[in-house]
């Protein structure tokens, strides 16, 4: 990767800052369809689309991988989703194949014949550190009951202890954003990164025409 869209990328983080505390000169509503983002990207990249400087699809290409790489770094795309356990089962598979990172997972838990029911929260760990955290954390201290955790691994979701009954668990996720194949396709990136989008797909088809290179040199 060029060290340059390395600097690039991390000055971004200063612009996004700045994105979130002021108002945007375009309202987050116009960037929700492909056709905007490209037009925005466009324009930020001093491109005159009329005269086919970039071919639809290569404008296409930068703004959906704007929106694969912006999503991979920051917490632009919230998902959530719910399973029913089955007794004695830890594992769970993870359906969307767009799952980043786990940041929440609660648990529903039913307990026949009494009825009674509680809704646990599970801690969340890294799944390469599963034994130290639970080393850590044997017990809940004030009832000695096992450590109820949480963690995602290779497309699926683990818990512990095992479901007893047919719980459901609850799990909320970051998410990879999804591509646009469509000019009416919407994103689901949230409004406060697409300018974000806008910004780096800009660079991407300045980088592809050689007006970045031609600008350093």
């Amino acid at each position: 990767m060029d060290i340059r869209y390395i600097y690039w990328f991390k000055s971004q983080i200063k612009i996004l800052i700045l994105l979130i505390l002021f108002v945007t000169t375009a309202p987050a509503s116009t960037l929700e369809r492909l056709d905007s983002l490209r037009l925005a990207a466009l324009a930020r990249a001093g491109v005159d689309s009329i005269t086919n400087q970039m071919s639809l699809i290569s404008a296409n290409r930068a703004v959906n991988t704007a929106i694969q790489q912006v999503s991979s770094v920051f917490p632009a795309v919230e998902k959530s989703s719910a399973d029913t356990c089955s007794k004695g089962v830890v594992s769970y598979a993870i359906g969307d194949t767009t799952f980043r990172t786990l940041i929440w997972c609660r648990i529903w838990r039913d307990q026949p014949p009494t009825d009674k029911q509680n809704l646990a929260v599970l801690k969340i760990v890294p799944a390469d550190s599963v034994y130290e955290y639970v080393e850590q954390g044997k017990t809940l201290a004030e009832t000695e009951e096992p450590l109820a955790y949480a963690y995602a691994w290779a497309g699926s979701l683990y818990v512990s202890p095992a479901p007893v009954y047919e719980d459901i668990l609850m799990y909320g996720y970051l998410a990879i954003g999804l591509s646009l194949l469509a000019d009416d396709s919407t994103t689901n990136i949230h409004p406060r990164y697409r300018e974000l989008i806008v910004e780096h797909a800009a660079y991407l088809i300045r980088e592809d025409l050689g007006l970045e290179k031609a600008r350093d040199e």
